[in-house]
């Protein structure tokens, strides 16, 4: 006959069941935990303060009006592209709109923003550190100049990487890019989200328009010499007209005087030619230039009051109730382990 105190699973099974009473038995340790924990939380949630938090979301519109597709179709005859900007990627947009570059052109921006009750209009840098003291560092007034000291400098990386941690920006399929901040101040929160997108927006249009820019700028500067050496040339022809007219009428002019004349006027009509080109040149670049913008629109834009966010009690005192039991069935355990390995000796 087969002996049950040997038996493996009648073992496993009394061993669980002893482990399952002390758990029960013990039940003041929980409770003591319990209180521990939610006396902790209570104090956290007592120094925990709102917050507000602004979204903006936007998106890009690339493609061009039917009308303007046939000018640039005969752009193309001239040496221009004809085609629309290229497509941008929302993940691209995302990348930009958190650069340091972005975020250092909204910080040193001028908004109005109410603090404590007193509204002022000031850097937004200013405002942040105003609401966001930086540690070791004095309170100071930053200014937007073109250099600053290695002070200054440190406290602008330290407020930059601050404002990092309270925004966050995410994209979607159908490639629209959201961007939220949140802060202690609405208005604080409303002026990031609403400078990130006007620096992202004024950086985006000019880099991705520099070439044709740079076409258009030259095709001007040749209309502007070429209309000011027009103006000269018809000067000339028609100071020697008014000086020629008699000799003119009576038809007495040399054969030197009439090929001064059929220069002036060969000279007056190539730069006239040379003129209309270039100002048709400098028009089809122009219509290139606008097609080249890229136009990102604001879906939806922060607007006051915001929200108020606060921490639900009933959540955090959940979760220490629930923190309490976890580390007090590991305490329970654990001695008992202790406690049958002394005993077995």
């Amino acid at each position: 006959m087969e002996n049950n105190n040997h038996n493996p699973t009648r073992q496993f099974v009394l061993t669980v069941f002893d482990y399952l009473l002390e758990l029960l038995r013990k039940w003041y340790v929980y409770l003591m935990l319990g209180v521990l924990f939610c006396a902790l939380m209570f104090f956290y949630l007592q120094g925990k303060q709102s917050t507000y938090q602004a979204r903006l979301s936007f998106m890009t519109n690339t493609s061009s009006s039917g009308g303007l597709s046939s000018l640039m179709r005969l752009a193309g005859s001239f040496g221009f592209g004809g085609k629309s900007s290229s497509e941008v990627s929302a993940e691209k947009l995302a990348e930009i709109i958190t650069s340091e570059r972005i975020i250092k052109t909204a910080l040193f921006t001028s908004v109005n923003i109410s603090v404590n009750g007193i509204q002022k209009n000031d850097l937004l840098i200013n405002h942040f550190y105003a609401i966001y003291p930086p540690e070791n560092f004095t309170p100071q007034s930053l200014q937007k100049k073109q250099e600053y000291t290695l002070n200054e400098n440190a406290l602008i990386n330290l407020v930059i990487s601050n404002l990092m941690d309270l925004v966050g920006v995410s994209t979607s399929d159908n490639g629209i890019v959201k961007v939220f901040a949140t802060t202690l101040n609405e208005g604080l929160s409303q002026a990031i989200c609403v400078e990130m997108f006007t620096a992202l927006d004024e950086y985006y249009a000019e880099k991705s328009i520099e070439k044709q820019q740079e076409t258009y700028d030259l095709f001007k500067t040749r209309t502007d010499s070429l209309g000011a050496l027009l103006l000269t040339k018809e000067g000339e022809l028609k100071a020697w007209l008014n000086k020629y007219a008699l000799r003119i009428k009576a038809n007495s002019l040399t054969p030197d005087e009439y090929m001064n004349k059929v220069r002036l006027e060969r000279e007056t009509e190539i730069v006239s030619n040379l003129y209309k080109e270039a100002l048709q040149s400098t028009e089809l670049a122009s219509m290139e230039l606008d097609s080249a913008k890229p136009v990102i629109q604001i879906i939806d834009a922060p607007v006051l009051p915001l929200k108020e966010l606060y921490a639900v009690p009933f959540i955090f005192y959940g979760l220490a109730i629930f923190a309490a039991l976890g580390i007090g069935v590991v305490l329970i355990i654990f001695n008992k382990i202790v406690r049958d390995a002394l005993n077995d000796e």
